[in-house]
């Protein structure tokens, strides 16, 4: 390996610690996050993409969800964006359009108590 990639690989190892069977990372802010290897990831994706937890949400969302519960693998995004594209339920179904929406009604108010009206 040429000196700069060494020192790269220094520079990143700090962020990384590993514990048992585990490998962990640390965040700027002060987050820990257990590194998911390569064969578990998809497993992961089905759990908070299409589960009852998940929602079928599209790759951002599902991505948060990811992190939020402490997972982290090095292409996430980019898998999560090629799960989210090859689910058959949300390619069929699409997104909610602006023709989807319902229509705005008005509301009728009335008052039921006048005030400062005399029945003589």
């Amino acid at each position: 390996m040429s000196k700069s990639k060494k020192d790269k690989l220094r520079a990143d190892a700090k962020y990384y610690f590993w514990d048992t069977s585990y490998i962990w990372k640390f965040y700027v802010d002060q987050l820990v996050r257990r590194c998911v290897p390569h064969d578990e990831f998809h497993s992961i994706l089905t759990f908070y993409h299409s589960h009852s937890y998940g929602g079928h949400f599209r790759e951002n969302k599902t991505t948060h969800k990811v992190l939020e519960n402490g997972l982290y693998w090095l292409f996430i995004l980019k898998n999560a964006y090629h799960f989210y594209k090859s689910c058959e339920k949300c390619q069929r179904n699409g997104n909610i359009t602006y023709k989807d929406q319902m229509s705005l009604t008005n509301i009728l108010v009335g008052e039921i108590f006048m005030f400062g009206v005399s029945i003589l």
